[in-house]
């Protein structure tokens, strides 16, 4: 059967469309993804010019991780005093609770922070009202900020750990190097 011998109908040519058209896009969508990724990743090792072997590497980045680690768990401990000293003086129920729940949430990229800030955040707005529920999302938004663009980048030079240029404090960075 020869290509001029089917007669495709207009119905025919719309589902063909709607099912190829959303894929074609999706496709096209991940390959834009994967190229700026990958280019982001060519980026990040061109700025490391002093490292030639992967076992030089591995052991560099094995070393970082364990002093960011350290610097971390520092600095969580700190801000979960200072969340411990917030919720008190504004008296929300379990604040010790919730501040050991922030110490290890903390850990958890992006949304770690999230899930410790929603528990106490709630508990003050149904025993305290909307108004000390606002002091307390602030007060720990806060010190957050101040743990993660202040605290934590001053002890990561004290110590000698660099972070990479292309991630932000916040974000827990995967490729660490270690200062010249």
């Amino acid at each position: 059967m020869s290509l001029s011998a089917t007669k495709l109908s207009p119905n025919e040519i719309v589902r063909f469309a709607q099912v190829i058209l959303p894929e074609a896009s999706s496709l096209s969508s991940d390959g834009l993804v994967v190229v700026l990724l990958g280019g982001l990743f060519l980026l990040m090792i061109a700025e490391d010019t002093e490292r030639v072997n992967a076992g030089s590497i591995m052991t560099q980045i094995h070393s970082d991780v364990g002093h960011y680690t350290s610097i971390f768990a520092h600095t969580g401990v700190l801000t979960a005093l200072a969340n411990l000293v917030l919720l008190e003086v504004l008296g929300v129920d379990f604040a010790r609770v919730w501040c050991v729940l922030y110490y290890f949430l903390n850990f958890i990229p992006g949304i770690g922070f999230i899930l410790a800030l929603v528990p106490p955040s709630c508990v003050a707005l149904l025993m305290l009202g909307w108004r000390k529920a606002l002091l307390v999302a602030g007060g720990l938004v806060l010190t957050q900020l101040v743990s993660s663009y202040a605290i934590t980048p001053m002890l990561l030079r004290k110590k000698g750990v660099k972070v990479s240029s292309f991630v932000e404090p916040v974000a827990r960075p995967v490729f660490i190097r270690q200062r010249a």
